[in-house]
Formats: C-alpha cells, sequence, structure tokens
C-alpha cells in the first residue's frame, strides 16, 4: 500500500499574522518520524506540505489518485484542525477506497473531536510504530484492531485502545533525513538564525515539567526519554555532512540533562564540527559551566519561555520558576556572551492592565536581545484550559480575530482586562522593547551576521508590523492579535 502523509498547515499569515514576514516555516518533524518508519518498513510513502507547496484541493485529488494511494495521513496541529477535516471530507468522497487517518498534538488532546465519517482512524500519542502495526494489521482485512494509541470509527463512535503510545527507546528509531521528504530551501528559519544551510532537530521527547498552559507533557508524556550523546551527534553528521552548517535544537527544554549537555558540546568540539546551533532552555536549567561549553560548541543564542515577570501569574502557568530566577537567568546568557530570546504573553488568567505594564518595563530593563508578545489563547485539553473557563469568557466580536485558534470565531478574554485593552498593551510591548536604545546595539550584532534573504525579512516584517499596520487605523479601529512561536 502507498502512503501520503500530509500536514495541512494554513502558513505564516494565519499563524503569525502581522509578523507573518517574521514567522518561521520549517519541516515537520513528527510527520518525518512517521515517515522514516513506515519506509523502513518497506512501504512506499510521500509527504505533502499543503500550504508550502501551494497546492489547491483538486491538485492534491489529483495527487492522490494519480499516485494511488491506499491511505493518506494528517499530522493536525490547532491551527490546521479545520484544514485536516475538509480535506478529509473532499477525499472520501473522490476517493472513498481510501483509507483516512489523523494524528499529530492537536488529535492526541481531544481525540473524540475529530469522530466523522470521512475519518478511519484516530492516532493518540507517538505513531512511529502503531501506524506500521496498523498497516500490518490491514493487510488481513478482518475486523477491528487492538493497537495501543490506535481509534477506530466504528460508525457509532471512535473505539480501540486510548493507551497512548510513547517510543520508549529513541535509539532504536532510524535516523531521520528530512531531505528526503522535503525541499529544506523552501522553508523558513526564524530570522534571528545565523548560517546559510538550516535544519532543525530533536533529541528527546517528553517534557517534566508542570507548565499549565502547554500541551508538550500530554502529547509526548512527563517522562523524559533522550537519544544516546552518540546517536544525537550521527544525526548532526548526517546533515554536515550535506554541508548544513546551523542547527536548531527543537527539544522542549535542551538543557534539562546538564551532564548531557555537555558532553553533546564536547564531542561537537572533538569533532571540530564548523557548527553554529541555538536550543530552547529554562531560566532554571542552566549554568556558565555548561553555557560556556556550548558556546565554544557553536551555541550563539538560547531561547527562554518566561512568560511573565508577576509570580502570582507564573503560579498559575505553573512554570515553577519565579521572576527573580528568570532575570538571573537572562544575565547568565548574557554573561556567557550568547543571545537570550524570550517569550512573554499577554492577556493571562488574573493579571491586570497594571501586572501586564509591569512585566514589560522589567523586560525592557534587562539585556534581554529579542523578545516576542503573543496574546494568550487557551489550548483546550491543557490544565488552564479549565482554569479559563472561571477566570474568563469566549467572545466573538469582528473586531477581533483569533488567529491561533484560526478554526474558531471566538476569543478567549479574562475577567481582568478587554480584549481592546490587551491588544494595545500587545503593541506597547512590541514597540517599547524594540525601541530601546539596547536593542539598537543589540540588533546591529544580530543584522550583520544574516544572510540577504534573512535581512530583508527582519526589514519587511519590521516594517509592516511597526509602519503599515498603523496606516490602517483609521479604518480598523483595533489591531489585530499574533501569535509569534
Amino acid at each position: 500500500m502507498k502512503i501520503l502523509l500530509i500536514n495541512p498547515s494554513g502558513g505564516t499569515k494565519q499563524e503569525y499574522g502581522a509578523l507573518s514576514k517574521a514567522g518561521t516555516e520549517l519541516p515537520q518533524l513528527g510527520l518525518a518520524a512517521v515517515a522514516t518508519a513506515l519506509r523502513s518498513n518497506g512501504y512506499e510513502v510521500r509527504i505533502v506540505d499543503f500550504h508550502m507547496e501551494g497546492l489547491t484541493t483538486e491538485r492534491l485529488l489529483d495527487i492522490i489518485k494519480d499516485g494511488q494511494y491506499g491511505l493518506v495521513g494528517f499530522s493536525v496541529y490547532i491551527t490546521s484542525a479545520s484544514k485536516a477535516r475538509e480535506l478529509s471530507k473532499r477525499i472520501k468522497e473522490d476517493c472513498p477506497h481510501v483509507t483516512i487517518c489523523v494524528g499529530g498534538p492537536q488529535v492526541t488532546l481531544a481525540p473524540n473531536n475529530f469522530y466523522q465519517d470521512c475519518i478511519d482512524y484516530v492516532f493518540i500519542g507517538e505513531a512511529d510504530y502503531s501506524i506500521v502495526e496498523l498497516l500490518d494489521f490491514l493487510k488481513t482485512g478482518n475486523g477491528y484492531p487492538n493497537i495501543p494509541g490506535v481509534l477506530y470509527n466504528d460508525g457509532s463512535s471512535l473505539k480501540g485502545n486510548r493507551r497512548i503510545n510513547l517510543v520508549a527507546d529513541l535509539d532504536k528509531l532510524p535516523l531521520i533525513d528530512l531531505d528526503k521528504f522535503y525541499d529544506i530551501s523552501n522553508y523558513y528559519p526564524p530570522i534571528y538564525q545565523k548560517g546559510k544551510r538550516i535544519i532543525n532537530i530533536v533529541g528527546s521527547r517528553g517534557c517534566p515539567f508542570k507548565c499549565s498552559f502547554c500541551a508538550a507533557a500530554q502529547v509526548n508524556g512527563r517522562k523524559l526519554r533522550q537519544m544516546s550523546v552518540t546517536r544525537f551527534l550521527e544525526y548532526i553528521e548526517l546533515y554536515t555532512n550535506k554541508g548544513y552548517d546551523s542547527f536548531m535544537f527543537y527539544d522542549d527544554t535542551f538543557t534539562v540533562d546538564r551532564k548531557r549537555v555537555i558532553q553533546i558540546a564536547k564531542e561537537i568540539i572533538k569533532r571540530k564540527l564548523k557548527i553554529s546551533w541555538n536550543c530552547w532552555s529554562r531560566v532554571d536549567c542552566i549554568d556558565l559551566e555548561a553555557l560556556a561549553y556550548m558556546k565554544e560548541a557553536g551555541c550563539y543564542l538560547v531561547v527562554f519561555g518566561c512568560e511573565s515577570m508577576n509570580d502570582k501569574t507564573l503560579k498559575i502557568l505553573e512554570k515553577g520558576f519565579t521572576a527573580e530566577q528568570s532575570l538571573r537567568g537572562i544575565e547568565l546568557i548574557k554573561k556567557a556572551g550568547l543571545l537570550a530570546v524570550s517569550s512573554f504573553m499577554i492577556g493571562l488568567p488574573g493579571e491586570t492592565g497594571e501586572d501586564i505594564l509591569n512585566t514589560i518595563k522589567i523586560v525592557n530593563n534587562t539585556r534581554l536581545d529579542i523578545a516576542v508578545w503573543p496574546i494568550f489563547e487557551p489550548y483546550q485539553g491543557t490544565p488552564i484550559y479549565e482554569v479559563c473557563k472561571k477566570e474568563g469568557r469566549w467572545i466573538s466580536d469582528s473586531r477581533f480575530k483569533n488567529i491561533i485558534m484560526a478554526e474558531q470565531d471566538s476569543i478567549w478574554e479574562p475577567n481582568t482586562i478587554s480584549r481592546e485593552q490587551i491588544e494595545k498593551l500587545a503593541r506597547h510591548a512590541f514597540r517599547s522593547f524594540y525601541f530601546r536604545p539596547y536593542f539598537a546595539v543589540s540588533f546591529y550584532k544580530i543584522f550583520t551576521k544574516l544572510p540577504l534573504q534573512r535581512k530583508m525579512r527582519f526589514v519587511n516584517s519590521a516594517f509592516d508590523y511597526f509602519v503599515s499596520q498603523n496606516l490602517s487605523f483609521c479604518s480598523k479601529p483595533y489591531p489585530q492579535g499574533s501569535r509569534y512561536r
């Protein structure tokens, strides 16, 4: 059986709004992991990125018919759920013989939302092994499967084994070569990313932390599973041998295991791999010794998710650290000679306008190099979603657009501050941060080391956000919220 895997994402405009030209579009690692598992088991598989390949629904249907694909699978995120349902319906109408599956973070969080006549199987958790098991089962053509993490549509409901399937030993998975499934040149790394040829890789799954707004633990489990250092270096060398010189280590918290981080850095140095890289971390998971090794190994930037500088809010978010620890973490990064990036959400439960201004003021007095200020929206399936039911309400208003939850007409508004005020404060946060004298110096250091194409994206994005958007105020009294991921 031939398999077609689809990323139905709507692209940067849908996900980033006014910051779309600064948006990040990367080859989807989850789909590539599933495709690699299928290929290693002898199945013929292709990945289609609906938006990045500029496809129409009719063209997608032609691909399915011409390629004689027997199974079509969708990887679904919160911004692409409605598109996945729409495409599934059309595929089943035009190609009723095709088996349709859905998986991914949004499916794992709310699988029952994907009970539809056009969807045959729903995957929860990680599908590397379970999709191979399902295909092997389908060869018999008898009855329904009993595979962990696979639900089936029996015509009346979703049934099956709801135990989330997680891969215990990541070293046993085959190496993922993204070049086999994607044209990497079509994608957009973050505008601050150094290097000419850039790739994203992940060396762990699972998150041991309890952030109430995040879906990582629900999707990939709370137990941290890591590739061995040897295996992770095999990934790096797979791409350096192809000429890639810049990496984004996309682990949820790359530095959570200090000993492993130092070992990886030492191996990069020992093997004389001339690469640049950045990673995601937490303010309480870094120290100067580890950062020194990281820098020597080519790390130049660390990304945090501080989210707020108000301790009462951090408790609601269950971040597990304080605002003071955030400040110390930022200073450690700067002391180590690295760039520091962090996100801060606007409009969190319980926060007043004064609380938001307090975060903005504190952040503007740090040496943070880049800050992003997304407007908060609660994800269904996360712990904070239940808090938001009590601490706010969902409203429909033609003045506002929910970009994160693109399929929903309503947006969430806390009891403590109006959506209008939230969006004005989000714009104020961007302006006040990026018009600081400190940023002018930091920006020069970042900007001069970027390739021309990324420099142009930087300039165009700034113009769109700070100039073009302002010119439309007379006809659009309330600015549109935006998302930066």
